[in-house]
C-alpha cells in the first residue's frame, strides 16, 4: 500500500451531492472516488492551468498603472488644470 497524507479538503455543496450519487451508484466510498479522479484528471488539469497566460502581479500592475499616469501628465493637461485652479477639476 501506498503511503497516503490525510488533507482536509472543503467541498461545494454540488460536489458533496456528486460524491453521495457515486457512493451510490459505485462500489467506491467518497475517498476512494476522489482518489481515482485525482489520478484521472489532475495532471491533465495541472498542464492546462500552466499554458494559461499568468495574471499580472500586483507589482506589474502598480507599475503600469504608473507609467500610464506620467504619459498623461506629459499628454495631457489635466494636471496643469487642477493648478490652475479649474473649478471643474476635483480630486
Amino acid at each position: 500500500m501506498t503511503h497516503c497524507k490525510p488533507i482536509p479538503v472543503r467541498l461545494e455543496e454540488a460536489l458533496l451531492r456528486s460524491l453521495e450519487e457515486g457512493v451510490r451508484n459505485t462500489p467506491h466510498k467518497k475517498q476512494e472516488l476522489i482518489r481515482i479522479t485525482l489520478r484521472r484528471y489532475l495532471p491533465k488539469v495541472i498542464q492546462e492551468e500552466s499554458e494559461r497566460k499568468p495574471r499580472a502581479g500586483w507589482r506589474e500592475s502598480f507599475a503600469k498603472v504608473k507609467k500610464e499616469i506620467a504619459a498623461e501628465k506629459h499628454n495631457g493637461d489635466w494636471l496643469n488644470s487642477a493648478n490652475e485652479g479649474d473649478k471643474d477639476w476635483q480630486w
